[in-house]
């Protein structure tokens, strides 16, 4: 059954009332889709027994999306002698804004309890903890946020500006792009998100019209001297007498990063604000900079001389004397290359904070990796070079389109068709067309796209009611082709695309977004916008496209943050995962790999940094930069940065899982794993038993396996230094034959102990390590992170090999350090690796974890080891160790880094120095 848009919102407000009731009976765990099923009938047939089944399948479908909805705590790097304040806030005052934030996040956005509870508690309690205390005084605080591109962070910061006017203060400033109809946009989910009523309309008072998005739950009205209409007129609140202390509560503005407005801002709030004799204003501020790595960055080479839009923050952050500066991007490269020597500039030295993105989320991993699970929705348009050359002069006019443009305008049509066949009738939907950075350009392109859909919908009005008739008109065959190499999985035949093809597409509409223009206004599509959306620098940063199932972008950067945000396709696509479609250049492809692989390293760097209880001053940064093509961000902003040069070689070399993971399930499977190859393993003959040391070592085996075997362990996400694809890449890739065939040995404690397992039949001692915890992971050996022990890559050798590598070490203590005792020097790992005539070598750590009385969180450790204890499940970790057959590196990678890495580099060139 289709619904209508009153249908389909009475069938979300049951779903609502069946969700709350659901969240009682699952404990704040995360429910199974038969769990869903199953107490989606109960309730229903409670609740709303007069119910349809259709009406009971689309509850069961959103409450699906609801629970399958999972957020999860972020990195958080911290200068550790803050003092946490905000959660003894909550528990003694009420948080009006922010309760009735949630209610409108789980109402009308579908964030089930549990994934409010922790964006609530764990995500934004941890950013304000690292604001200042408004009832108190504090020194300026600045932090950097840091997510996705189009990941949710909007939702993040409205959040944010709720708990800080909860939590008392006067003046927040949002500084969007630079664009009107991205600041238009950003005031329309602030205006949903915290003020509860039509910015465009506040003047009339309690007028029930123009209550929206919070407002519903609670008639609060937040202040807002902006609106949809206008950026900040210091003429507007001069007339009216308005200024801060007029207000009993907080005062929002949503401004651009634009000189004139900014300027008019500050001169504002110094003429009518200043409380305190050297004309700063005594009330707590805080700015949040969307965006903050465009236009706020200073790209001059002197300090005393800063760009203009950089020095005019500065300045509106210095007239209040209590301030915050929180920046939020999904491309940090220029921030994170300020220099954090110069204490006025916006360099995060409080805090920074990566967000993970929510389950659902589809980024440049799932499309761009060779292992995404929709790298193919990936298409290429070089073919568009033949009608409008990537690198074009400014007034070159559009007239014709190539064969992919029609070919995702065909794609287009029919998504629409397989959405309405779905059920998502009311739903938006949208196509981005970006191949012209030039506003004039735009405007033929939009013409020339416009009259071919225009062209396409008669055609479909003519002959789509009749399949003969169909089956002679070009255009139309076309449209079947696309269906065929596209979407014939869809779950509908050719002749039922067909019959809807004019019904779902007469109402499409081609605009044009760009700095002239103002933004999509949604809500003037009460049955749900069916866009084609033309543009260039408006559709490359922050502007989301409500439904965008379709993108077409033929155009060339070479920076990494240009790249990133021209990705409106990124984000979430509830009920059409399967339809979406990329159109891109094939270069393009190879540039957001790099990138992708590049932001993937910069976030496993802050892992590492917070786990060590690094705070953000001290905090080195590296951001890959391997493809000289490729820029991070523009030059001017890397002013403080430096080039680097890592080679790394396999050879002669080790990589272990230091870091594992606490989950139970992924350690059992691991385990499993394991066992089930050493069985097969043992069954063809290569089990040479307790042949060396009284160890179980198997022999000879393919690389195949191994390559099996890494590719099915699960990794924990927090070992830096070893990534099994890239592992098993390179055995399989190797030109020589010396990685053809692997050994395997399972490690063993000290044998003098008691057994303590027994695998595939023989007994073994389980080897003891000592241990911390991160939230999610089991760091082995504590900071040191390693499972290898010295002697450990010995095994498969004879007792021949092993005395030559023992004197080949102390030959070289000898030669090298003659004021030490060889006799006190044991040979290392990498030691037994010297011998090129043997086979690499796979370790498997079967780990009885180890604690001891002294540790400071003894209670916590043996709280962990009993978990895997009573679950009867082993920690597994493996390494793999490769022979020097050469001294060649297998890889060298360059990159970026900021100040601080500078210094920590000149220093390790000291140490190893002296």
């Amino acid at each position: 059954m289709v619904f209508n848009k009153q249908q389909y919102e009475e069938l979300k407000n049951k779903e609502f009332a069946i969700a709350a009731y659901i969240e009682t009976q699952i404990s704040g765990h995360i429910p199974t889709e038969i769990e869903i099923e199953n107490l989606c009938k109960m309730f229903c047939k409670i609740l709303y027994p007069q119910l349809k089944e259709d009406e009971i399948h689309e509850i069961k479908k959103l409450l699906n999306e609801r629970f399958q909805f999972k957020l999860d705590v972020g990195t958080l790097i911290y200068d550790s002698e803050a003092e946490p304040w905000f959660k003894e806030f909550k528990e003694n005052n009420p948080c009006v804004y922010f309760d009735r934030y949630k209610k409108y996040l789980m109402k009308e956005k579908g964030y089930s309890k549990t994934a409010v509870d922790v964006l609530d508690n764990e995500v934004l309690d941890e950013i304000m903890d690292y604001l200042g205390n408004p009832s108190m005084d504090f020194n300026p605080r600045r932090g950097l946020v840091m997510g996705d591109v189009q990941s949710g962070k909007t939702s993040t910061y409205t959040g944010l500006i709720c708990k800080a006017a909860d939590a008392g203060y006067k003046a927040i400033i949002v500084l969007t792009g630079t664009i009107e109809s991205l600041r238009q946009q950003t005031q329309k989910r602030l205006d949903e998100g915290f003020v509860g009523f039509d910015s465009d309309h506040m003047s009339k008072v309690n007028n029930d019209e123009f209550w929206i998005g919070v407002g519903k739950y609670n008639k609060k009205r937040g202040v807002v001297l902006t609106s949809k209409n206008t950026d900040f007129i210091s003429s507007t609140a001069k007339n009216l007498g308005f200024s801060l202390e007029s207000f009993n509560d907080t005062v929002l503005f949503v401004v651009k990063k634009n000189v004139s407005v900014l300027t008019r801002l500050i001169k504002w709030l110094g003429d009518l604000n200043a409380n305190n004799s050297d004309g700063t204003i005594d009330y707590p501020l805080l700015i949040i900079d969307d965006e903050a790595d465009n236009a706020s960055v200073n790209t001059n080479d002197e300090d005393e001389n800063p760009t203009k839009i950089n020095n005019l923050i500065r300045q509106l952050l210095k007239k209040f004397k209590r301030n915050n500066y929180v920046g939020f991007t999904a491309t940090p490269f220029a921030n994170v290359f300020i220099n954090p020597f110069i204490t006025e500039d916006l360099f995060p030295k409080d805090f920074i904070y990566s967000l993970r993105a929510p389950t659902g989320y589809i980024g440049p991993q799932d499309l761009f990796l060779d292992e995404g699970k929709h790298k193919n929705k990936i298409m290429h348009n070089d073919d568009c070079e033949e009608v409008l050359p990537i690198k074009h002069k400014k007034y070159v006019e559009f007239t014709s389109i190539c064969s992919t443009l029609e070919n995702s305008i065909h794609a287009y049509m029919i998504t629409n068709v397989i959405r309405d066949l779905r059920g998502d009738v009311s739903s938006h939907r949208g196509m981005m067309v970006n191949i012209s950075r030039y506003n004039s350009t735009q405007e033929t392109i939009k013409d020339v796209v416009e009259g071919y859909v225009n062209n396409l919908i008669s055609k479909y009005k003519l002959y789509c009611s009749s399949p003969n008739l169909a089956e002679n008109n070009k255009m139309i065959q076309i449209t079947k082709d696309t269906f065929e190499s596209l979407y014939k999985n869809c779950g509908f035949t050719w002749n039922e695309i067909l019959s809807k093809l004019y019904e779902s597409n007469r109402n499409i509409e081609c605009i044009l977004v760009n700095k002239d223009s103002r933004m999509i206004n949604y809500d003037e599509y009460e049955n749900g916008a069916r866009l084609i959306v033309v543009g260039g620098l408006s559709l490359s940063r922050g502007l989301t496209i409500e439904g965008l199932c379709i993108s077409y972008l033929y155009r060339k950067s070479q920076v990494y943050d240009v790249l990133l945000q021209m990705g409106r396709w990124f984000g979430y696509r509830k009920n059409y995962d399967d339809l979406f479609r990329l159109w891109l250049p094939n270069q393009l492809c190879d540039w957001y790999k790099e990138i992708t692989i590049a932001v993937d390293e910069l976030k496993v760097d802050l892992e590492k940094m917070k786990n060590l209880k690094q705070k953000p001053n001290e905090v080195g940064i590296r951001i890959r930069n391997d493809k000289t093509c490729l820029k991070i961000t523009a030059r001017n902003k890397m002013i403080s940065s430096a080039d680097y040069e890592v080679v790394k070689s396999v050879f002669g070399d080790w990589e272990n899982t230091g870091v594992i993971s606490r989950n139970i399930d992924i350690n059992k499977k691991n385990y499993n794993t394991t066992v089930s190859m050493l069985e097969q393993l043992s069954s063809l003959g290569y089990l040479s038993k307790r042949t060396y040391g009284e160890r179980l070592v198997w022999q000879n085996i393919p690389k195949e396996y191994i390559v099996k075997y890494l590719n099915d362990f699960i990794v924990d996400k927090n070992n830096y230094s070893f990534n099994p694809s890239s592992l098993s890449d390179f055995i399989l890739k190797h030109y020589g034959s010396e990685l053809d065939l692997f050994d395997i040995a399972i490690i063993e404690g000290d044998r003098t102990l008691k057994t303590n397992h027994t695998i595939l039949g023989e007994d073994i001692v389980k080897p003891e390590k000592q241990f911390d915890l991160t939230k999610t992971s089991i760091r082995v050996n504590k900071a040191r992170e390693l499972l290898v022990n010295p002697v450990d890559t010995s095994y498969g050798l004879d007792e021949s090999e092993k005395r030559w590598c023992e004197m080949d070490h102390k030959q070289f203590i000898i030669d090298n350090c003659p004021e030490k005792d060889p006799k006190n020097f044991h040979p290392s790992a990498k030691t037994y690796l010297r011998i090129k005539k043997r086979n690499p070598i796979l370790l498997i750590y079967l780990l009885n974890l180890k604690v001891t009385s002294d540790n400071e969180n003894y209670e916590e450790l043996l709280e962990e080891k009993k978990k895997f204890d009573d679950s009867n499940v082993i920690p597994v970790g493996i390494a793999v160790a490769i022979p020097q057959y050469t001294n060649k590196y297998s890889s060298s990678y360059k990159y970026k880094v900021n100040m601080i890495e500078q210094q920590n580099l000149l220093n390790e060139e000291e140490d190893y120095n002296d």
